[in-house]
């Protein structure tokens, strides 16, 4: 019985020292909550500005080092995307693997297309360019509007 009893005290005891140590260790927490809302809401509202590289869309902070830094960045990614294109411009469409075949005939008729029609065009302004009826009417035109 001895034992049940010394259980039941310190049962009593550990329970009323609990007690008295859980309003010590609320002041602390909250404290803890309060320090860490603070940080989020620093963090939320932070004020530094972001600059954006309009190739790439790559953010730098801004400052003295890293103005030069984003200026940079800036030079050498349109000297890659420069080169980048040199490179696309010299292939040709043969070379490339993964246009087909019919797709090239397609691109050659629209090509083909293209010419004629700019032709027929360039032929249709000499006959009017040596049409004296058409250019004494053009000349009219533009002496009406140029004094």
């Amino acid at each position: 019985m001895n034992n049940g009893m010394k259980d039941i005290s310190k049962k009593r005891r550990f329970e009323e020292s609990k007690s008295s140590n859980s309003s010590k260790e609320d002041e602390p927490e909250t404290y803890m909550k309060t320090i860490a809302e603070g940080k989020r809401k620093r963090q939320k509202t932070s004020t530094k500005q972001k600059t954006v590289c309009p190739l790439c869309g790559r953010e730098f902070v801004r400052g003295r080092e890293s103005i030069a830094e984003f200026e940079n960045h800036v030079q050498r990614c349109s000297l890659s995307q420069e080169s980048n294109k040199r490179k696309l411009s010299k292939e040709s469409p043969t070379e490339n693997k993964y246009i087909s075949q019919a797709t090239l005939r397609r691109l050659k008729e629209v090509e083909e297309a293209e010419k004629k029609s700019y032709n027929a065009q360039m032929e249709e302004n000499e006959k009017l360019l040596s049409d004296p009826i058409f250019m004494d009417a053009f000349n009219s035109s533009l002496l009406k509007y140029c004094p």
